[in-house]
């Protein structure tokens, strides 16, 4: 609006002087010579800057004359003169609508950048992924004196989290049999060594805030893994455990107060129990540090309901490859405020 605004009094100001400049000088060639006293020393500024032309302006009579050709070559406008007919023509610089035009595909540029931003971030992830698998390649000779130990590696994961993924697969010919045979102190060398390169790697991309977990998994049973929370190792040789299902339940959710509520101040934890037959969950929501839910203002049931079906639908995904695996999922949610 301040672009129109400005546009339309600088195209008053030229009507003003076309009228009484080229007016005068148009209509004065057939009818008299006017003699009139100039005064020079006039100085123009534009957006700031001062203006240098040849054709300074003049006061005449208390008026401030400016040459029309500075005035339209300043704001992006042609004037030639047709002697011929004794005119001055003008070639207007771009319209309203073009510049409404030019503003919009700016826009459209810009959000196109992001995109591109973000569709980078995806790349290093991925490029992060294969350099460390190359890095790592020889894990199994250099951390369990064991090469014929297959590695392999996945990234996944936001700028706020990223989580890998390893699977030791032990051949014939390995020297162990099971993940749960190597040393604990090799396992987290091998992991620190990991964290170290991944941190390292990750200031690099727009990830580099990002916490790290993971999970070292035997590539011949999925039971066997040793998770990282970021601080802690925690090791499972087999044995389904339903407090490490809980464990992964709220380290998914653990963003449920703004992901659902759109309070971060809003807590949520989920708690299991039950057996291969029937699992059993409660959800605790506590808002009673909430600046925008109270007793008198509550939580939206539809966002309750939402939460707890989708606890419900990752509980029975993550019990799939477990002794869980065939139980009934059933819970309720309590709210405190």
């Amino acid at each position: 609006m301040r672009k129109i605004k400005t546009r339309l009094s600088l195209i008053t100001v030229l009507v003003f002087i076309f009228t009484m400049v080229i007016g005068a000088a148009a209509f004065g060639a057939y009818t008299s010579v006017q003699k009139v006293d100039a005064y020079s020393g006039v100085k123009v500024f534009f957006n700031g800057k001062e203006v240098i032309n040849p054709d300074q302006p003049f006061i005449i009579n208390d008026r401030t004359y400016v040459p029309l050709r500075m005035i339209m070559e300043l704001v992006g406008s042609g004037v030639t003169w047709d002697a011929a007919n004794y005119r001055v023509m003008l070639t207007g610089g771009a319209s309203d609508s073009e510049l409404i035009a030019k503003d919009a595909e700016i826009a459209a540029l810009k959000k196109e950048l992001e995109k591109l931003k973000e569709e980078d971030s995806k790349v290093d992830l991925g490029k992060i992924e294969d350099d460390l698998l190359k890095t790592f390649r020889y894990a199994g000779e250099d951390y369990f004196d064991d090469d014929y130990i297959d590695v392999s590696l996945s990234l996944n994961g936001d700028k706020k989290e990223v989580a890998y993924t390893i699977k030791l697969k032990f051949g014939k010919k390995s020297s162990y049999a099971k993940l749960s045979e190597t040393k604990t102190r090799d396992i987290e060398s091998f992991l620190d060594d990991v964290e170290d390169e991944l941190t390292a790697a990750l200031k690099k991309t727009d990830y580099k805030g990002a916490s790290i977990t993971g999970k070292l998994v035997d590539g011949s049973d999925s039971k066997m893994t040793v998770k990282y929370n970021g601080k802690t190792y925690t090791y499972s040789w087999g044995s389904d455990d339903i407090d490490d299902i809980a464990d992964e339940i709220n380290n998914e959710f653990k963003d449920a107060g703004s992901n659902y509520f759109g309070d971060s101040a809003v807590k949520v934890s989920v708690t299991l129990s039950g057996d291969s037959k029937k699992i059993t969950y409660k959800i605790a929501v506590n808002a009673s540090r909430s600046s925008l839910y109270d007793s008198g203002d509550k939580i939206d049931t539809a966002d309750l309901k939402w939460l707890q079906d989708d606890v419900a639908a990752e509980i029975k995904a993550e019990i799939r490859s477990t002794s869980f695996k065939g139980a009934s999922i059933n819970g309720s949610y309590t709210v405190k405020y």
